[in-house]
């Protein structure tokens, strides 16, 4: 158990503790994100076949659905989209910087298109994430509308 704490991010043991005091619920969001940290790690490697390739990002996918709609778990989706976006500034240079038709510049083309789908992912996520806070927010203040309303409209009946 000592090994695997010594491994985590001082982050990630912050979370883990604040889980075990919070309950499942906390517990669950801490495996979320784990495990997409996990697959992106494994998408961003260069030694995966084709399929394990498609495997691991649906299970990208998967996990990014149960994110739930809310700042904190946006503000993981975002750091992570902000990462990929700096890998891929970076895949494109080193692409850009090899010689057409040498083996490097090949591997430096299959890299850029692995970091674009894997980007790809990451600002769906994103988006589904911000359009369901926009969504949860315009039906709070509905909400909020409407029980004014009926709060005036119950006073001037009084």
């Amino acid at each position: 158990m000592a090994k695997i704490i010594a491994r985590l991010s001082r982050r990630n043991v912050q979370l883990l503790i604040s889980c075990c005091l919070a309950g499942s619920g906390a517990m669950h969001r801490f495996l979320t994100r784990a495990n997409i940290d996990h697959y992106l790690g494994l998408l961003y490697s260069h030694d995966l076949s084709a399929h394990d390739r498609s495997v691991v990002t649906m299970l990208l996918v998967t996990e990014g659905e149960k994110l739930s709609v809310d700042l904190g778990d946006l503000e993981f989706a975002e750091l992570r989209a902000a990462s990929g976006r700096e890998r891929l500034a970076r895949s494109k240079q080193a692409r850009d910087a090899g010689v057409f038709g040498t083996p490097e510049r090949e591997q430096a083309d299959r890299t850029l298109v692995n970091v674009e789908n894997t980007q790809t992912q990451l600002e769906d996520i994103c988006q589904r994430l911000r359009a369901g806070i926009a969504s949860s927010r315009k039906l709070n203040s509905a909400v909020v509308r409407n029980g004014t309303r009926a709060a005036c409209q119950a006073r001037d009946a009084r």
